[in-house]
């Protein structure tokens, strides 16, 4: 009988905060709380849900401390509401990472992991002794990066504070515009919010390196962050898909109209969805290729289908480049990364890169050359050859010859008999094409599935009925012109399916889901090559390139002209303080309007409006708006107080608008007296005869719009009532009483003078010389760290690296960081690059 092993005492878990720790974790979570219910306590639309609902995302973000992983990326491009809250200094947003982070420093200060009863690792056991390895070297933080994030934070604060200086010091209110003191804190606050959930991170980190969770090698932390990235994406893409159904039309490529999705930023131009795409567009491809069951992979697949069209559509030369190069970089750092050996090396896999690369480049061309003459048809017949050759021409490896001429024989023969059976029906081009590729795909996915080799034969056989019955569409469709196309890209794609069966190695992978990837890509290259063929907005935007940087160029000298002593040179003119020294100190008419609300001595409050000093037209009338819904069962009927001191038109408007392009409008044009003090009654309808609203799946929004006609004229206006058909208010703080609540301004045309146009000048000017070595610094080491550094290694490395690169490339040529929502994601993932250590084993 053997004696009662002695009761082994509990052991607490692994501690990701120390005692010491916990007091200041206390204090940071409080803070977060007491920020976060602040500020939805002051939200203007329904405060009390609103609180309720930040208290709500608070226990979350406390009892699943790893949610905001996944939620944070996905809630950035959807929570963005400023067009009906009238905020622009803080943003739902805010609150979505205040909350995170209340809850995420709480659990770290008032429930350790021991709490859950974890166990820490036994020494003597070897499996547990690596995974507290692996933990500790999670955890461990290089030196020089945290020297670089220190000393860029104090750069930062620097800039913050001379800012606020320069915008004649601090004052606090909630509708301050972006030539007011509270602009510097609504750019600073990007990456001090980046560094508040910086810790938070490391958390989850080592406590799913501890736990030895991971996914294709990345721990848990890093694939939940990559999973959001990709629904973020996913959210600005559908955003994408509705705008354009809504507005201009999903396939009209010709209309001068660029995709903005949900980020009001945009309200004065800038790129913020394009900086969005570039950062996520990698993580996308990151999840299909991770993708372990079918419907995770064909949802990875849809949405690499939909980040494509939101590309093509925002018609941004920048995000053309900044995809382009940056998945360039993450396939030449996959191939680097393959083990070095007789069927992988590193460098075999880079020429076979090439390779690849040279076929989609030839796709590219064979694209436009079927879509100029053939149109959409044929480039979709085309295409399902295309589609049937991937699969095909892998199956085909060691087939004989009689098999070949057999299926040559039978499918010349069929495809003679779909043309005359195509004159005996209806769309008879269609329809015959359409059952030579069903039947084509039938034979192919029952031979896979391991049907006698006969069916190999009748599978070709239905794949040169499809190829020839592509070309007889073309010819119906375009006639010889589109006929002739089609035959010569035929004839190449072909060709390319003989090369793949008698190759030592096919083209193209032999896996199907690796197939299917390489026909999304091709699909996307496809829709590019649409928009250059048959948009005609691109192919203008394209020819006007080299002007273009021309006057990128004078607008980048103009910027830097306005640093003029050695302090603004060396430390920045201070945050957000471009806009207000570009229209005050630019030389040449570049004011480009503006807005204030002032008050009188009996209480009430009026909207001084100001008309741009630059010539302009129905574009570049610098507007206040609110959103209204749309009527059409009658007219609008507008009244309100205008005076002036000197003569003035003021424009008044109700149009079908997402952010900054109309469609339908009601407009109604009043000329305003110049009176010392009197006001001046205006009692105007709108006719809404050219208001569609739009699908009930795909509405049309709108806005009601003031803005002075006039040059450099200002306008005060009062009591603004606009009414619908029944009588009903639609408007609220007509009076003004609540300030600028509610309302929103944009500058649709008129953009160079609210952005510097490049991400480095912008830190620049803001930050100084100083700021922009140490931008360079964070940005280069963190590129450096994860394409030849210590952190290569992370299987999340060539990703990250991939999103960064692309961003840099989309800010050579617009400034980026002046969104705030975009710049926290950019610098968080920066900063994570910069402490990334490789996943130990």
């Amino acid at each position: 009988m053997t004696a009662a092993a002695a009761p082994q005492p509990a052991r607490a878990g692994p501690r990701t905060a120390s005692p010491g720790g916990r007091p200041l974790a206390a204090g940071i979570a409080a803070l977060a709380l007491g920020a976060g219910l602040w500020l939805a306590a002051a939200y203007p639309i329904a405060p009390r849900w609103v609180l309720a609902a930040f208290l709500l995302w608070s226990a979350l973000a406390f009892l699943r401390p790893a949610a905001w992983l996944v939620l944070v990326p996905a809630a950035l491009p959807l929570l963005g509401f400023a067009s009906w809250t009238g905020w622009l200094t803080f943003e739902e947003f805010d609150l979505v990472l205040l909350g995170a982070a209340a809850g995420g420093y709480a659990r770290a200060a008032f429930a350790p992991e021991a709490a859950r009863g974890r166990q820490t690792p036994d020494p003597a056991n070897s499996s547990d002794s690596a995974q507290s390895a692996a933990a500790r070297h999670a955890r461990r933080i290089p030196l020089l990066s945290v020297i670089l994030l220190g000393l860029f934070l104090l750069s930062q604060l620097v800039a913050l504070s001379r800012g606020i200086a320069d915008a004649g010091g601090w004052r606090f209110s909630w509708d301050q515009g972006y030539d007011e003191p509270l602009n510097s804190l609504r750019l600073g606050k990007s990456y001090l919010l980046a560094l508040l959930m910086l810790p938070l991170f490391q958390r989850q980190l080592a406590q799913s390196t501890q736990s030895a969770d991971t996914e294709h090698g990345a721990t848990r932390a890093f694939s939940l962050l990559s999973g959001g990235m990709a629904l973020g994406l996913a959210g600005a893409a559908l955003a994408a898909v509705w705008e354009r159904r809504a507005f201009p039309g999903l396939l009209d490529f010709s209309s001068d109209y660029r995709t903005t999705a949900l980020f009001w930023e945009m309200h004065v131009g800038g790129a913020a969805l394009d900086g969005f795409l570039a950062l996520t567009v990698p993580f996308a491809l990151r999840e299909l290729l991770a993708a372990r069951s079918r419907l995770r992979w064909l949802a990875s697949s849809a949405l690499l289908l939909l980040a494509g069209y939101a590309c093509l559509t925002t018609f941004s030369r920048g995000v053309y480049l900044a995809v382009a190069v940056s998945l360039g970089l993450l396939a030449v750092l996959g191939a680097l990364r393959s083990p070095r050996g007789t069927d992988g090396g590193a460098q075999r896999s880079v020429l076979r890169y090439l390779l690849q690369c040279g076929l989609f480049a030839l796709a590219a061309g064979a694209a436009f050359l079927i879509f100029r003459s053939g149109g959409y048809r044929s480039l979709l017949a085309v295409f399902g050859v295309v589609a049937l050759t991937l699969p095909l021409g892998v199956l085909l490896r060691g087939a004989s010859p009689a098999l070949w001429l057999a299926g040559f024989v039978a499918g010349g023969t069929m495809a003679a008999a779909g043309f005359l059976l195509s004159w005996l029906l209806p769309k008879g081009p269609y329809v015959v094409y359409g059952l030579a590729f069903a039947l084509a795909l039938t034979f192919i996915a029952l031979y896979r599935r391991g049907a006698p080799r006969t069916l190999l034969g009748a599978a070709l056989a239905s794949y040169v009925w499809t190829l020839l019955a592509a070309a007889y569409v073309a010819l119906s469709w375009g006639a010889m012109p589109a006929f002739s196309d089609a035959v010569v890209v035929l004839a190449g794609v072909l060709a390319l399916l003989c090369y793949s069966a008698v190759a030592a190695r096919p083209p193209w992978p032999e896996a199907l889901r690796a197939q299917a990837a390489v026909f999304a890509g091709l699909v996307v290259l496809a829709g590019a090559m649409v928009v250059f063929a048959g948009g005609a907005y691109m192919t203008g935007r394209f020819s006007t390139s080299e002007r273009d940087l021309d006057g990128r160029l004078e607008h980048w000298s103009k910027g830097l002209a306005l640093l003029q002593s050695p302090g603004d040179w060396w430390l920045g003119k201070g945050l957000g303080r471009f806009p207000a020294s570009y229209f005050y100190g630019a030389h040449g008419a570049e004011f480009p309007g503006s807005y204030k609300v002032a008050g009188v001595p009996d209480g009430s409050r009026h909207l001084l409006l100001s008309g741009p000093q630059h010539l302009f037209g129905f574009g570049e009338l610098f507007r206040v708006s609110q959103r209204v819904p749309v009527v059409r069962d009658g007219p609008y009927r507008l009244t309100l107080d205008a005076r002036a001191s000197e003569a003035a038109r003021l424009h008044l408007e109700v149009c079908e608008k997402h952010l900054l392009y109309s469609a339908g409008c009601a407009i109604v044009g009043v000329d305003i007296r110049p009176a010392a003090g009197e006001w001046q009654r205006v009692a105007v309808q709108l006719d809404t005869q050219a208001l569609a609203g739009g699908s009930w799946y795909a509405p049309r929004l709108a806005f009601f719009s003031l803005a002075v006609e006039t040059r450099s004229r200002v306008v005060e206006i009062a009591d603004v009532n606009l009414l619908d058909p029944q009588g009903r208010s639609l408007l609220r703080n007509g009076d003004f009483s609540a300030g600028m609540e509610r309302w929103f301004f944009t500058s649709d045309r008129h953009h160079l003078p609210w952005h510097i146009k490049n991400m480095f000048l912008n830190v620049l000017f803001d930050q100084g010389i100083v700021g922009l070595l140490l931008f360079l610094g964070l940005l280069c080491g963190a590129l450096w760290r994860l394409a030849a550094g210590s952190a290569r290694a992370h299987p999340l490395a060539p990703y990250l690296a991939a999103s960064l690169l692309g961003f840099a490339l989309v800010g050579m040529f617009d400034s980026l960081l002046d969104v705030p929502r975009v710049a926290f994601l950019f610098y968080f993932l920066t900063t994570v690059s910069l402490l990334l250590r490789p996943v130990r084993r």
